[in-house]
Formats: C-alpha cells, structure tokens, sequence
C-alpha cells in the first residue's frame, strides 16, 4: 500500500477575495483545520503550503509539517514542486522493491475548497494506481465545455494525486518550460484526467471571490462557511 501525503495549498495572496482563504471557517472552525480532519482519512501525513511571508495561518497546528513556498509569485505549480522537494527520497518508497505502484503519492487540494471529500481522493488514488504509468491525475469535466477553448471538456486541477518521484522531474520541466498552473499538464500522455459529471460540480467548488462565498454559504447553510476577520 502506498505512503500517500495530503498537501493543503494555502499560499496564495487570495487578491480577487480580499482576504487571505484561510480566515475563512465553516461550522465554526478554520478552514485549514476543516480541511485537514476532513481529508486525513485519505493520507498517511500531512502538509501545509504556505506563503514565505505569511505568518502560520490559524489551523497550521492541524498539519504534521508546514512547508514554505518560495515562488508565491509563480502559480500553484511551483507550490506544488515545493512540497514535493521537501519530501526525504528516502520516504518515496514503502517497500524494498521497485514497483512503482508502491511509490509515495501526494494528494494536492487549495484551502478554498470545503466541500472536497476523502471519497473524491481515494478515487483519484484509485484511477492512479490503475494507470501505472501515469505521473499523475486530475479530474475532467463532462458535458461542460471549457470556455477558453470550446469544445475542449474542462480541467479541474484541484484535488489530483501524483507520483512523488516522476511528479519531482514533470512538475521541475514544466516550471522552467513557463508553465504555472497544473491543468495545463492534462494533455500530456503520462498525466490521466478522471471524467466527472458536471452535476458534481458543487464537490468541487471553490471560493475566489465573496460573491463565491456567498453562493456557496446560500448552498450549504448547515456548513455556516464565513470569512473571519481580524
């Protein structure tokens, strides 16, 4: 069974929200702390993306390791590559041999989606593992069409799960080639996207903007999501 590290990436500088995502909370706790007790079913440890300027934002004491990114600048993939970095070699393997089904994966989420699930996770696992040369997985929309490129099905990047050794090479060939965000990795034959129904759409929510917060609060009352303050 593989060792599988859950990365919740909260160093973004949240510009279109206002605010830094990690104030928000839902049922009266932070959204990290949320996060983390709701996905570390899924994992065997857990770390936490963070800004190099920001303070550990409330809920960082969840998480087994807190891991700076350099690049805030860069885009989600170099906080990606981060994380992977800072993952010991050594804990790339749970066994002596060389299956590379038995590799260390890493789960990557953002902070501003509440509603992902361990469920979500494990059949990315799952997909993963049935795919074993694949580096990585990410999920693909059906029956919504991407509007940037029409009649191309939309990439959701957030969560995916990866391989932590070739993900290492991918992730550092993708950054010096100027690539910044991960769904642009989706066309390669070594990355699997998961086809999901665009009635799943609300699993995968996340919150850019307050006008998300608020349509997401008005879809899920009993979640009581709210942005703390101060």
């Amino acid at each position: 069974m593989s060792r599988v590290t859950l990365s919740v990436l909260a160093g973004g500088r949240s510009r279109r929200f206002g605010t830094p995502k990690s104030n928000l909370s839902v049922s009266g706790m932070p959204i990290l702390a949320w996060l983390c007790r709701r996905l570390r079913p899924c994992a065997t440890h857990t770390v936490l993306s963070v800004g190099q300027l920001w303070p550990a934002p409330t809920g960082a004491g969840q998480f087994d390791r807190i891991v700076a990114d350099h690049r805030m600048d860069a885009g989600p993939l170099a906080a990606m590559k981060s994380v992977i970095d800072s993952i010991s070699i050594a804990d790339t393997f749970v066994s002596n041999d060389n299956d590379e089904r038995n590799d260390h994966l890493v789960v990557f989420v953002t902070t501003d989606m509440p509603l992902v699930t361990a469920c979500r996770v494990n059949q990315l696992a799952r997909c993963l593992h049935a795919h074993e040369r694949a580096v990585g997985v990410m999920n693909r929309w059906v029956g919504r069409g991407d509007a940037a490129q029409p009649g191309v099905p939309a990439i959701e990047p957030f969560p995916s799960v990866w391989r932590v050794r070739p993900a290492r090479v991918l992730f550092a060939r993708a950054l010096a080639a100027g690539i910044a965000a991960p769904h642009r990795l989706a066309g390669r034959k070594d990355v699997w996207t998961h086809a999901v129904p665009s009635t799943d759409r609300w699993a995968f929510a996340n919150i850019n903007t307050p006008g998300d917060l608020q349509i997401l609060d008005e879809q899920c009352p009993n979640l009581r999501i709210a942005a703390v303050h101060g």
